[in-house]
């Protein structure tokens, strides 16, 4: 009876959820994509992969049913950020997306950005890959994240989206990409791409989870978030189990077999049997629901696809009837045998026959002899070879019984089709070839007369016919025998007949010569003319009307000399450009306007990057290159009214009049910035340039010439410290800012001949294990006598693109290595002394010399002072860099790398670079006890310290809970405001002498794991 009431019970339950399935109204709409492992489309349609298993799991706990969209990740972020989708699976939440979704406060798992090579890539660094083509997925956080990684360290690649990972490897394999950008968790499928290798190159660590509407579903969200949370705690949870089938965590636990074995043993055999086939049947029912979901999707696709093409076929078609409609000329669809089939556009005039009378006919029989069979040859010839044939024919016309001339050209439709046509294009060009065989003749005439007479001679009546011509032909606008006979205003220009006839009629009205200065266009070009007109009292043999010589001289050559000494002086020899002088005339009349008219002029000065390696790498004739090439760019994207100046060097102007608003302006500068980014060949280099652009902007002429160039260097200078290829406008922050720049250096300067205002201070480097001070790091002070103390982030920031750099580099490394040089002769020094050096220091080509030098003249230990460097020092040049840091590290020197893991951690300065100590930045310090991601990134730096043999120091260890995650991860060192903040040389002079500061610090090391328990 019992048994006969769980029977029932189970199948009443079954029936239910079976009801719950086909209900539409707990539908929950759910956009997948192919992202294996995360999540993907099997083999047979169906939707699976990490968050489908999860999601299915958290399905039958809460009685949802799930309607599955595939679809590529650009449509799941359109369709989601709409509300037409209620969940996105495998979404990443930035700062950004939040403003348009809802994420869950449980992620499902944190993966990596990685770039995909192929196996015989060139590409070893982030720096190779600038100028390189990268494929990125349309809307996905990697590709963003990637491209703000190359934008932070100045480099250009170019960005290819594309719809799904599948398509962005393929594009690799074909040569159209160099590189692509994937999720970490992807790279299992290159196994399937032949010739590909996930590269070394990672970056941007992310959680990726479920994405939702902005402000829908919290109930739903919500629950996700609580399964989460429930089985990331649980080794034998379904979260647990999915992981480890994707490969993506190690197995645990057995609590489904056990739980299995629960059931098992309350059923009877007969009961499991029913409770089988129940189970089987839900099974299918799904299973089916799904592929019928999927289909669905697919069919609908295609007739929208169809409805598109249809509509553009129409709109096509429409527009090629337009198009034929305003052909002057005959257009005829015709058969492969040469039948009319049908005539395009408008019915031309020189048609004698009505196209009624033609439709069906065969060519033959519609062309006189033996026109009809070239015709139908040029229709067999195009059809065999694919292309277009063309031919002239003449015959007399019926429509006026005179000889015409026919341009045919004959084209096929369809080459390979069973029905193929050709269309016949046919232009009367009589008139053409009868003005081809005039000039012609007349050609052969002035080629006789030029050689005998360099400057022409006319008689012209007082109506402006000519009576006699002579000279050099080529100088003329027509033969002597066609101008003998007719007016001046049948030859030449409107306007330059009225001068004519003016000083004809002065002439004969005073009987004085006149001179006549004109630009005509004759068959040797446009050229430039002196004439004298004279009226002589009597012509011989001409008595009956009045008459005028006319002398005519080519000053053509004289006038370009001049222009040529203009040219010099107004004009760059290099590029052809205006120079500065010319320049400024220029602008001085565009503002003159610009005050009279109200308008708005702008200023863009742009300033080549890295111009000066080009010269010294290449030569001057490199560099000229590089600027005609960037000439050419520049003026190519510019209006016809702007105008481009070259300044000198590598500095250009452009002058942009009438600005209707600052929008249309930096439209310009992007278009600027990536036209100059293409590569460019000099012959012995392929270069990539950059530039960087300050515009300044004078309301109706408001500022003067002077004034408006200063805002635009002021501007430039502001673009070119946001980093290379960047734009900035002026603002009046700007002159503030430089006038405190100035001040500042000039104090700096000042300080750095003083000598008592600069100071160094000390914070100790403690190991996490003995509380012993192992290492101290100096820290430059500034003590101003005036403004008092001066933070180094303000004045250090501010000197690493100037001269002051390499002084105050050097006085820094000096004042350490005396310190250390005391401490050695005390018997008290540390371990090591580190002192951070800047990227501008190592391009000193004697910076390491000159470090061993001061080191020397110190007396200290080279083996204990260390240099720290920033991964932003090696990146213009690695090579330059290994052979710097290879003398140093030769006498000894120790390297270690600072605020690694915050920029472009490649393996390739690991393995190049004989780097004894990791720094992790402060930033990854700060969130590592309340934030897991930090933590994994520390214990992810450690572990690749431990691996490479070299020791991880942690700076900014503030809080004992810091320390004690620290110790627990396996960090070694400690440095921070929890120990102890930077102290003069005398504080930390007592407490290396101190041991009882060694057994203070001993006694503040935290137990490693009393916070996480």
């Amino acid at each position: 009876m019992a048994s006969g009431r769980r029977v029932f019970l189970i199948a009443a339950l079954l029936i239910a959820l079976l009801h719950g399935v086909d209900s539409r109204a707990e539908s929950l709409r759910v956009g997948v994509y192919q992202n294996y492992p995360l999540v993907y489309v099997d083999d047979q349609g169906l939707p699976a992969g990490l968050h489908v298993d999860i999601l299915n799991a958290i399905a039958v706990a809460e009685g949802w049913t799930l309607d599955y969209r595939v679809m590529t990740w650009a449509d799941i972020y359109t369709l989601t950020q709409r509300g037409e989708l209620d969940i996105a699976t495998s979404m990443v939440a930035t700062a950004e997306r939040r403003e348009w979704f809802d994420f869950g406060k449980i992620p499902v798992a944190t993966l990596w950005g990685q770039v995909v090579l192929p196996v015989d890539s060139p590409v070893k660094s982030l720096q190779s890959l600038d100028g390189a083509r990268v494929g990125v997925l349309r809307a996905g956080i990697n590709g963003q994240n990637f491209q703000k990684v190359v934008a932070r360290f100045g480099l250009a690649p170019r960005i290819v989206p594309f719809d799904s990972y599948d398509d962005i490897m393929k594009a690799i394999q074909t040569g159209e990409l160099d590189a692509g950008v994937i999720n970490s968790f992807w790279a299992v499928n290159l196994e399937d791409y032949e010739g590909l290798v996930a590269s070394d190159i990672v970056f941007s660590p992310s959680k990726v989870g479920f994405g939702y509407p902005r402000g829908r579903h919290e109930d739903v969200r919500e629950a996700i978030d609580r399964w989460l949370a429930k089985w990331k705690k649980d080794p034998d949870s379904p979260y647990a189990r999915a992981m480890l089938q994707y490969g993506l965590s190690t197995p645990g636990g057995e609590v489904l077999e056990e739980q299995s074995n629960r059931i098992l043993s309350w059923l009877d055999a007969g009961e499991i049997i029913l409770a089988v086939v129940l189970v089987t049947i839900l099974l299918l029912i799904l299973r089916m629901r799904a592929r019928v979901t999927a289909q669905t999707g697919q069919i609908m696709a295609l007739l929208e696809e169809n409805r598109s093409l249809s509509t553009d076929f129409r709109k096509t078609a429409e527009l090629l009837e337009s198009v034929t409609h305003a052909f002057p000329d005959l257009v005829w669809v015709m058969d492969a045998q040469g039948h009319y089939i049908k005539r395009l556009g408008a019915q031309p005039t020189h048609l004698a026959r009505n196209e009624q009378e033609l439709i069906g006919k065969p060519v033959e029989t519609v062309l006189p002899p033996p026109y009809g069979h070239q015709v139908l040859e040029a229709i067999g010839q195009a059809m065999e070879t694919g292309m277009m044939q063309t031919l002239s024919v003449s015959f007399e016309s019926r429509r006026d019984h005179r000889v015409h001339t026919w341009e045919v050209r004959v084209s096929p439709i369809e080459p390979r089709s069973a029905h193929q046509k050709v269309v016949a294009i046919v232009r009367d060009t009589t008139h053409v070839c009868t003005l081809q065989a005039q000039r012609d003749m007349d050609n052969r005439l002035l080629d006789a007369f030029a050689r005998a007479m360099p400057d022409l001679g006319f008689i012209l009546n007082e109506k402006g016919d000519y009576v006699t011509v002579i000279g050099d032909e080529s100088l003329l606008a027509d033969s002597p025998e066609n101008l003998i006979g007719r007016n001046i205003r049948d030859v030449l220009p409107e306007g330059l007949c009225d001068e004519l006839m003016a000083s004809i009629e002065r002439s004969l009205a005073t009987g004085k010569v006149e001179t006549l200065e004109y630009t005509l266009d004759v068959p040797a070009g446009a050229r430039h003319f002196e004439a004298r007109i004279v009226a002589p009292q009597e012509i011989a043999g001409i008595r009956d009307e009045r008459h005028v010589v006319l002398v005519s001289r080519d000053v053509t050559d004289r006038l370009q000399a001049e222009n040529q000494i203009r040219r010099l002086a107004y004009f760059d020899e290099v590029t052809g450009l205006p120079n500065r002088k010319a320049f400024h005339d220029n602008l001085d009349h565009a503002l003159d306007q610009a005050r009279r008219q109200g308008n708005s002029v702008a200023l863009l000065m742009l300033d080549l990057d890295d111009f000066k390696a080009v010269n010294d790498t290449w030569g001057h004739p490199a560099g000229d290159r590089l600027l005609k090439d960037v000439a050419q760019r520049i003026r190519g994207t510019l209006r016809a009214t702007d105008v481009v100046a070259r300044l000198g060097g590598d500095e250009f102007v452009i002058l942009h009049d009438q600005v209707r608003n600052v929008g249309d302006i930096a439209v310009l500068c992007g278009k600027l910035l990536s036209l100059l980014a293409e590569p460019i060949n000099l012959g012995n280099g392929v270069v990539t340039p950059r530039a960087s652009i300050g515009i300044a902007v004078s309301e109706a002429g408001e500022v003067s010439r002077a004034e408006l160039v200063r805002r635009a260097d002021l501007a430039l200078y502001r673009a070119k410290e946001a980093g290379k290829g960047q734009w900035a406008f002026y603002d009046e922050k700007l002159s503030r800012q430089f006038a405190e720049q100035v001040s500042l250096l000039r104090d700096l300067e000042q300080a750095l001949e003083a000598g008592d205002q600069l100071y160094l201070e000390y914070q100790p480097q403690i190991d996490n294990e003995t509380g012993r001070i192992v290492g101290v790091e100096a820290l430059c002070r500034w003590r101003h006598p005036e403004k008092g103390m001066i933070p180094p982030g303000q004045f250090i920031r501010q000197i690493e693109d100037t001269h002051l750099i390499h002084p105050l580099g050097e006085r820094i490394v000096q004042m350490a290595a005396a310190q250390l040089a005391e401490w050695e002769r005390a018997g008290i020094a540390p371990d090591s002394l580190a002192v951070n050096i800047s990227a501008r220091q190592f391009n000193n080509r004697h910076f390491a010399s000159q470090l061993l030098m001061w080191l020397d003249d110190a007396q200290c230990d080279p083996s204990r002072f260390e240099v720290e460097v920033t991964e932003t020092a090696m990146l213009e040049d690695i090579d330059d860099f290994a052979q710097v840091m290879g003398v140093l590290t030769g006498e000894n020197v120790r390297l270690s790398l600072d605020d690694f893991g915050t920029g472009y951690s490649s393996m390739i300065y690991l393995q190049r670079l004989p780097f004894y100590k990791l720094k992790i930045d402060q930033e990854f310090v700060r969130g590592i006890t309340r934030n897991s991601h930090d933590r994994e990134i520390v214990r992810a730096i450690i572990g690749l310290g431990r691996n490479l043999g070299m020791a991880c120091i942690a700076e900014g260890v503030e809080t004992a809970e810091q320390l004690a995650v620290l110790r627990a991860l396996g960090c070694q060192l400690s440095q921070g405001y929890y120990f102890a903040r930077p102290q003069d040389a005398a504080t930390m002079t007592a407490w290396l002498k101190d041991s009882s500061v060694e057994a203070k610090w001993r006694s503040m090391l935290v137990e490693p794991d009393l916070f996480l328990r």
